[in-house]
């Protein structure tokens, strides 16, 4: 119950309207996007109508939401936004805790994000393209997106914590386009190395490009050097 209380607190401070807004219009844009690709497509082949959407939607989708992941991550652990850590943990709260459940809240808040994306494009897919139908790999294309998301959002909580600076968001952002646009062309040793660390789609974008153990793997690994990096850099409880 204490740790519910605490994702609770979390995200009465991520969720502020600054933070609301920024996210609305997002997902506005987007929905515009969708709508734009359904009604600009030819609709001479039902296949390729479709085909065109998805591509043309979930690359949209997958720079934008990354954007956005990494925007939030960054923003939530600014000194400004994560001063209230000095409060919590004079009621008890372990910085362990503060962390884990404030990364938590924000996989919750990205996981529900995704999910209005999804219906989002569905709905746009139904309502202005004729003989469109639900097809699994939509949902496991934006499955893929929100994992991608959650990585390199936890490359900017690295490089939040170390640098203090919320612009470094950015980097992991370029970071997720590069990848992509790298895994468009012809596969080298070089680019497997790379999509292990900084992982991607698949051309067709229904899966990842290595399998999602490595991506779990990869999260694990993220989170716990996050939490030590976050742990011993910052001097609160002290």
């Amino acid at each position: 119950m204490k740790l519910l209380n605490l994702i609770k607190c979390h995200l009465s401070y991520l969720l502020s309207k600054s933070s609301i807004t920024i996210i609305i219009i997002v997902n506005i844009i987007l929905f515009i996007v969708y709508i734009t690709n359904a009604l600009a497509l030819d609709l001479g082949s039902v296949k390729e109508a479709v085909d065109n959407y998805y591509e043309a939607s979930l690359t949209m989708t997958r720079i934008i939401f990354v954007l956005l992941s990494c925007f939030i991550t960054s923003n939530s652990f600014t000194s400004k936004n994560d001063a209230y850590l000095a409060l919590l943990i004079t009621s008890g709260i372990k910085k362990e805790q503060y962390y884990l459940t404030k990364v938590s809240s924000i996989v919750f808040i990205l996981f529900i994000n995704i999910f209005v994306l999804c219906l989002l494009y569905l709905l746009s897919g139904f309502i202005f393209i004729k003989g469109f139908v639900y097809d699994t790999r939509f949902i496991n294309a934006f499955l893929c997106i929100y994992i991608i998301a959650l990585i390199y959002s936890l490359y900017t909580n690295l490089l939040i914590t170390t640098f203090k600076n919320l612009f470094t968001f950015l980097l992991p952002t370029l970071a997720s386009i590069l990848t992509s646009s790298l895994a468009q062309g012809k596969i080298n040793i070089f680019k497997k190395i790379l999509f292990i660390f900084f992982p991607t789609t698949s051309p067709s974008q229904d899966s990842l490009f290595y399998s999602i153990y490595i991506s779990i793997a990869l999260l694990i690994i993220l989170i716990v050097t996050n939490l030590v990096l976050y742990v011993r850099v910052d001097k609160r409880s002290e």
